[in-house]
């Protein structure tokens, strides 16, 4: 089940290579400081709901081992 959403994210990877390469081509100096840390926002909001006392499905376990899966992804990619 999990294929299709591999292999459409591979496809998706390329053309934002392809996006890339364009940004840059005519707006070289393009950076936004604040993209440093908005990648961390979904990771900072679950942590805090879960310290808040949100109820959740996952157990603190649970969430500890998501979350260092997805940023071992995100890191690798």
């Amino acid at each position: 089940m999990g294929i299709p959403f591999i292999v459409s994210g591979l496809i998706v990877k390329k053309q934002n290579q392809d996006f890339r390469t364009l940004r840059n081509r005519f707006q070289p100096t393009f950076h936004h400081e604040y993209d440093n840390y908005t990648q961390y926002v979904p990771l900072v909001a679950t942590w805090s709901m879960k310290l808040a006392g949100v109820e959740s499905r996952s157990s603190w376990k649970e969430l500890l081992s998501t979350c260092t899966c997805s940023t071992d992804w995100n890191l690798t990619i």
